[in-house]
C-alpha cells in the first residue's frame, strides 16, 4: 500500500501557513498541540468547527441543536419523533454527497420533511451558504492549508479557498504490514491486547476496534479487569440509571408474557430479588412464590404501568440519588406527566439511543477521561499516539454503501480505501491482531485491502503478509507461581475419589469431559420439558399412593391443578395443546400403574421431610408417600447412584414425557461409540439394582405422551403396551444366553429363514459367537462368504446363489441383533450379566479418569462433534466436527 505521511511530517509541511483546513478533527487536535508559536485563535480547523463560529454572520443567528430541529419538524408536519429524526439523517446522509436531497426522496412526506428543515437555521444550511472569499476569517489568512481533500464531502469543500496549498496525505515509497497476529476468538483478542498496556502509559496507547461490534465489549471489559483507564464519552444512553428505567418500562408493556430469567437481572438492580430456578416461569404466574418485598412491589407497578405517567413510574422503581438523570430526560422530551404507552416508550428509547444532543449531569469518572483511546475503525483516519493495536480487522472494517443510489460506489471506495491506508499506518507502533476462526470458518480480511494493496486475490490474512509474518497464538506470558503464605488453604492436588456418579452425569462425561465440567459449574433453569416432566411425576407418585382420590376426584379436579402449574412455564397461546398433553400423560400413567402389583407398596415416608415436596400432596393434605417412589440406590464399589421413579420387587419404572425411542434406538445409545446422543440410563439402573437385589431384573420406560391422536380416540386408539419399552438384565452371561433357542434376536429374521435358524440354533451360535471379534464389520458390510458358506452348512441347505442370497441377510441380521452385549428383540431387549460388569467396570474406570481430571483439566473429547452440545457458549473449544445422527431422537 501506499506510504502515509506521519502526523509529524504534516505538521512540518504546514508549520509555515496561518490555518490549516481537514476534515479530521483528531488531526486538527493534533496539529493544534504542536504549534509552537504565538497564535490568535486556533491553527487547524475542520469545516464543521468554522461553519459553528461562523453561522451567526451567516444566518443572523445560532444554529438549532438536533432536540430542536426534530421538535421543530415535527410541530410543522405532525410526523411523529421516530419518523422525522428517521428521515433528517437521510437527508443529512444525502447532503454530504449531493446538493439536492430531493431528487433522491420518493416520497411526500420526506420531501416535506426536507422543505421544513431547509427552512431551519442549521450547520447544513451555514456550510451550503458558506462562501470563503466573504469571511474575514479567510481574508486575515494569507496561506491557508488543506490536509486530504480528496477525503472532503459536498458540503466540506464549500469551506476551500480559491487560493490554498493542497498537501497531500502520502509521500514517495511503499508500506507493508511486516507481521499479523492471528490470536484466537474475541475474548483472547482482547486479553492479549489489554496485556501489552501499562496502566501507568495508557496514554500512549489507542486501540483500532469496530466500536459497535462484540470485540467493543469485549476489550472495555479487559480494561476494566486490569484496571487499564480509557477514555470513555459519557452519552446519556451510557447511563445506567437510563438504561434501567427504559428497559423496565419495555418489560412492564410485556408483562403478561415476562419470563423470569428476562427481568431477574434489572430487579436485582432495584434491589428486588427472584429466585434463579424460576428463569423459565412467567412472572405474573409465579408471584404467589416470590417472598421478596420489592420484587412483589416492582412486579406489581409492572402489572399497572399503563395506568401510570412515565413519572410516577420513576418515582415508585428509581432510587432516590438515580431520579436527577431520569428526569432531565423525562423533562427534555416532554414524557413526565404523559401516561405510559407502547408508542411513547418506544419514542423515549430512540431518542436515546440515536439522538446525540441529550443532556445529563453525570460527572464522567476521572479514569475514563484519559487513557487509552478507542477509536472507531470506521471513522478515524489520524490517531495521535505513538503505539496502535488494530485489532480484529474483519469484514465490519468496510463500510457499507449499497442500496444508496446517490452514492458514486467507485469514488466512495477510492474514498475509504485513502481513508483505511492511512489509518493503518498511525502510531510509531504498530500492532495487528485479529481472530483465528470466525464462525467456524478461517477469519477473513477486511475487503478493502484488495483495493489498497492492488491484489484481488486476498483472501485470508496470509495473504497479506505471507505466511513467514502470520504470527498465530497470544504473546501472553505464562504468570509466575505464587508461593504459599501463612494463613492459606491451597487446593488439594490429590484426586478425591469418594464422590458417585448419577447416570445424568456420567452421560454427560462419556459425551464429553468438558460438558461433564459445566454440568457441575452452571445452574440449568427450569424449562417447559423439565416442568412437564416434573408434574406427570408428581401425579404419578399421587396416583400410585392416593388412587382412591384419583377415583373420588377425578383427572379433570388433578388436571386443573397441574395445568395451572405448567402454564406459569408455558403460554397462553399453548394452553388448549398443554392440556392435551396433560391428559393423556396422566391417562397412560394411570392405565400403567393399574397393571402394578401394589401389595408390597406401603405409605412410609413423610413428604414435607423432602427436599422438594409433592406439591399435589401437600394441596390435598396428605403427609405420607411410599418409599418405592423416587427411591434411591448407591453402590459405592461401583462409584454410582441412581433415583428410580419407581422400583417394585426387581422391575424398575421411569417415566419419560419426550419423544419416543425404539428399543433398537435405546441400544445404540448404549453401544455405538460416534454417537451425538448417549444414555447410559437402563445399564446403569440395572446395575445398580442388580448390585443390590441380584437375580433378573427389569427397567421399563413407559412414554407416557407417545402416540397423543390414537390416545384421543379413547381407551381403544392405543394399547398402553406400546408406550413401554422393556429392558431385562438376564442372570446369565452372554455366550450362554445367546445360545439359547429362545434368544429373541431371531425375531428380525425372515418368515422363511427363523424356523430354520431355531431348529439348527445351537450349530449356528457356536458359528457366530467364533467370529464375535468381527460382528462390527459384517453390520457395516456383508459377513464373509466363508462364514456364510459355514451357516449354510449348519442349517442343512445347499450351497448355491440362492440360498447364499437368503442367508447372508439373515446372518447379519443376527449379529446386528446381538450388537454390543446385548440381544436385541422386537418387544424387548436383554442384557446379560457379563455386559453389566463390563459396564461397572467401565464406570469405575471413568471414575478414576474424571477424579484425575479434577485436579488437572477437563479436556473437551466431543465424539460426535459439538453441534446440539448445552455449553458451547461457555466452551473455548473450537474444534467443532459433526458425527452420527440417532436413528430415534
Amino acid at each position: 500500500m501506499r506510504r502515509a505521511k506521519g502526523i509529524d511530517a504534516l505538521y512540518e509541511e504546514v508549520r509555515d501557513c496561518d490555518m490549516v483546513i481537514t476534515n479530521d478533527a483528531p488531526l486538527a487536535t493534533a496539529l493544534d498541540a504542536r504549534v509552537d508559536r504565538a497564535m490568535l485563535g486556533g491553527f487547524a480547523r475542520t469545516p464543521r468547527q468554522i461553519a459553528a463560529e461562523e453561522a451567526v454572520r451567516v444566518l443572523g443567528r445560532g444554529v438549532m441543536g438536533d432536540l430542536g430541529i426534530i421538535a421543530a419538524i415535527a410541530d410543522e408536519t405532525g410526523f411523529d419523533f421516530k419518523y422525522v429524526h428517521g428521515e433528517l439523517e437521510n437527508i443529512r446522509t444525502i447532503r454530504r454527497y449531493r446538493e439536492n436531497p430531493g431528487d433522491f426522496l420518493y416520497t411526500d412526506s420526506a420531501r416535506e420533511v426536507l422543505r421544513s428543515f431547509e427552512a431551519l437555521p442549521t450547520i447544513e444550511k451555514v456550510m451550503a451558504a458558506y462562501d470563503p472569499s466573504e469571511s474575514l476569517l479567510f481574508k486575515s489568512k494569507k496561506r491557508v492549508a488543506v490536509i486530504g481533500l480528496d477525503l472532503f464531502d459536498d458540503l466540506d469543500k464549500h469551506f476551500v479557498p480559491a487560493d490554498f496549498v493542497d498537501v497531500d496525505m502520502f509521500e514517495a515509497g511503499e508500506y507493508a504490514i511486516g507481521t499479523i497476529h492471528q490470536i484466537g476468538n474475541d475474548r483472547q483478542i482482547a486479553d492479549a491486547v489489554v496485556d501489552l498496556i501499562d496502566a501507568e502509559a495508557a496514554e500512549d496507547f489507542a486501540v483500532v476496534i469496530d466500536t459497535e461490534g462484540p470485540i467493543a465489549d469485549a476489550v472495555r471489559s479487559a480494561l476494566y479487569r486490569k484496571g487499564v483507564p480509557f477514555k470513555n464519552l459519557m452519552a446519556v444512553k451510557d447511563l445506567a440509571q437510563i438504561r434501567d428505567y427504559l428497559r423496565f418500562l419495555e418489560l412492564a408493556l410485556g408483562f403478561d408474557t415476562l419470563r423470569v430469567r428476562q427481568a431477574r437481572e434489572l430487579f436485582s438492580n432495584y434491589g428486588g430479588y427472584l429466585r434463579p430456578d424460576l428463569d423459565a416461569y412467567l412472572l405474573s404466574k409465579i408471584l404467589p412464590r416470590v417472598r421478596d418485598e420489592t420484587a412483589v412491589g416492582l412486579a406489581a407497578v409492572m402489572r399497572d404501568v399503563r395506568s401510570l405517567t412515565f413519572g410516577e413510574v420513576m418515582e415508585a422503581v428509581v432510587h432516590p440519588q438515580q431520579r436527577p438523570q431520569v428526569r432531565i430526560l423525562l423533562d427534555e422530551l416532554a414524557m413526565t406527566g404523559r401516561k405510559v404507552t407502547a408508542a411513547l416508550v418506544g419514542e423515549t428509547a430512540y431518542a436515546v439511543n440515536n439522538v446525540a444532543d441529550l443532556h445529563h449531569n453525570e460527572q464522567t469518572p476521572d479514569d475514563e477521561r484519559r487513557g487509552v483511546l478507542l477509536a472507531d475503525c470506521n471513522r478515524s483516519v489520524y490517531i495521535d499516539r505513538p503505539a496502535v493495536i488494530f485489532a480484529g480487522i474483519g469484514p465490519e472494517w468496510s463500510p457499507a454503501i449499497t442500496g444508496r443510489e446517490y452514492i458514486d460506489r467507485e469514488a466512495e471506495a477510492e474514498k475509504d480505501a485513502l481513508r483505511f491506508t492511512v489509518l493503518m499506518q498511525q502510531g510509531c507502533v504498530r500492532i495487528y491482531a485479529v481472530n483465528l476462526i470466525r464462525e467456524g470458518r478461517p477469519a477473513r480480511p477486511c475487503p478493502t485491502f484488495k483495493r489498497v494493496c492492488a491484489d484481488s486475490g486476498i483472501e485470508v490474512f496470509g495473504d497479506i503478509c505471507g505466511e513467514a509474518g502470520l504470527a498465530r497464538g497470544t504473546w501472553l506470558a505464562e504468570a509466575e507461581p505464587v508461593p504459599a503464605s501463612v494463613g492459606r488453604t491451597e487446593a488439594v492436588e490429590e484426586p478425591d475419589e469418594g464422590w458417585l456418579f448419577s447416570k445424568s452425569s456420567y452421560n454427560r462425561f462419556r459425551q464429553c469431559p468438558r460438558a461433564y465440567m459445566f454440568g457441575d459449574l452452571v445452574r440449568t433453569p427450569d424449562s417447559e420439558h423439565t416442568v412437564f416432566g416434573s408434574v406427570v411425576h408428581e401425579f404419578a407418585e399421587f396416583q400410585l399412593c392416593y388412587p382412591e382420590l384419583v377415583d373420588a376426584k377425578g383427572v379433570g379436579h388433578y388436571l386443573d391443578l397441574i395445568e395451572d402449574r405448567y402454564s406459569g412455564i408455558s403460554c397462553e397461546q399453548m394452553r388448549p395443546l398443554d392440556r392435551t398433553e396433560l391428559l393423556v400423560s396422566m391417562d397412560s400413567t394411570i392405565r400403567y400403574l393399574d397393571r402394578v402389583d401394589r401389595a408390597g407398596i406401603g405409605l412410609d415416608r413423610r413428604n414435607a421431610d423432602r427436599r422438594y415436596p409433592n406439591e399435589l400432596m401437600a394441596a390435598e393434605g396428605c403427609e405420607m408417600y411410599s418409599g418405592a417412589t423416587e427411591h434411591t440406590l448407591s453402590s459405592a464399589p461401583d462409584r454410582m447412584t441412581g433415583n428410580f421413579d419407581l422400583v417394585v420387587g426387581n422391575t424398575i419404572a421411569d417415566y419419560k414425557t419426550g419423544k419416543a425411542v425404539s428399543l433398537k434406538g435405546i441400544r445404540d445409545r448404549m453401544v455405538r461409540p460416534r454417537q451425538r446422543y448417549v444414555e447410559f440410563q437402563p445399564l446403569f439402573y440395572l446395575a445398580l439394582l442388580h448390585r443390590e437385589r441380584g437375580g433378573d431384573c427389569v427397567f421399563e420406560q413407559v412414554y407416557v405422551r407417545d402416540r397423543v391422536l390414537e390416545a384421543l380416540e379413547g381407551p381403544a386408539g392405543r394399547r398402553i403396551e406400546d408406550g413401554i419399552r422393556r429392558i431385562e438384565l438376564v442372570d446369565r452371561d452372554f455366550d450362554a444366553y445367546v445360545r439359547d433357542d429362545g434368544n429373541p434376536g431371531l425375531d428380525w429374521l425372515s418368515s422363511r429363514m427363523r424356523p430354520l435358524f431355531l431348529e439348527h440354533w445351537p450349530a449356528v451360535a457356536d458359528l457366530l459367537l467364533e467370529h464375535r471379534e468381527d460382528w462390527s464389520d459384517w453390520v457395516a458390510g456383508d459377513p464373509p462368504e466363508a462364514v456364510v458358506g459355514a451357516a449354510i452348512a449348519a442349517l442343512g441347505l445347499r450351497d448355491n446363489a440362492t440360498n447364499r442370497k437368503a442367508v447372508r441377510p439373515a446372518v447379519k441380521k443376527a449379529v446386528d441383533s446381538m450388537a454390543g452385549g446385548m440381544v436385541l428383540g422386537r418387544n424387548v431387549l436383554v442384557i446379560p450379566r457379563d455386559t453389566v460388569a463390563d459396564f461397572r467396570e467401565r464406570v469405575a474406570a471413568d471414575h478414576r479418569l474424571a477424579s484425575a481430571m479434577a485436579v488437572t483439566a477437563f479436556p473437551p473429547r466431543p465424539p460426535a462433534g459439538c453441534r446440539g452440545c448445552a455449553y458451547t457458549r461457555a466452551c473455548t473449544f473450537a474444534g467443532v466436527t459433526d458425527g452420527e445422527d440417532d436413528e430415534d431422537e
